[in-house]
Formats: C-alpha cells, sequence, structure tokens
C-alpha cells in the first residue's frame, strides 16, 4: 500500500526503488543496534557486514540527498518552460486573430 502511494504522489516508480533501496540498509543497521530474543533491548553489535552497510549508506544517502534536490529543480525548469511556451503560443494566437484579413483582388 505504502508503495501504491509512494509511487502516486512522487516522481513514480525511479523514487519507489530509490526508497525500497535504503530500507534494507537501515533495517540492517536498526537490527545491529537492538535484539529481539529473549526480550527486545539494546543490544550494538559491530562487525565486518556492519562496515559494508555503513559503507553503503555513505554512498548511498548523498546520492538520494542529490536525486531528490536535482528532480526538483528540473521539474520546475520544466514548468516554467512550459508556461513559457504556452504564453508565447497565446501571444501568437492573438496576434493571428487580431491582424485583419486581407483578400487580394486581381
Amino acid at each position: 500500500m505504502f508503495n501504491l502511494l509512494l509511487i502516486k504522489y512522487t516522481d513514480g516508480a525511479v523514487y519507489s526503488v530509490i526508497v525500497q533501496a535504503l530500507v534494507t540498509p537501515l533495517a540492517t543497521i536498526f537490527w545491529t543496534l537492538f535484539k529481539a530474543e529473549p526480550n527486545f533491548r539494546w543490544f550494538p553489535v559491530f562487525d565486518q557486514s556492519t562496515i559494508y552497510v555503513l559503507g553503503g549508506l555513505v554512498i548511498m544517502m548523498p546520492s538520494v540527498i542529490m536525486y531528490t534536490i536535482f528532480s526538483g529543480e528540473a521539474e520546475a525548469r520544466e514548468l516554467q518552460e512550459n508556461d513559457l511556451h504556452s504564453e508565447i503560443g497565446d501571444r501568437t494566437l492573438r496576434r493571428v486573430n487580431s491582424e485583419p484579413s486581407l483578400h487580394v483582388i486581381y
């Protein structure tokens, strides 16, 4: 359900895949810090796999932030261009419609 809402209200499937790619490393970090058995408690265990997870997050998090920033800028630029094109098109239509039609008689 969350995935469908994410696709509907964001950039589409691309952003959904980015979020899904972050879920596994973040869940691994969470379970590195806590232990579920016999009762849920703080029990940090750092080993070699934790280093790989942290390294992956160091690469992925700035990439996600840059994607979010630059996709917003690209969308704003596209909206400005569309507004400019529609404004120019409206002016052209007004100019064409306001010109008197000239009939040449031979």
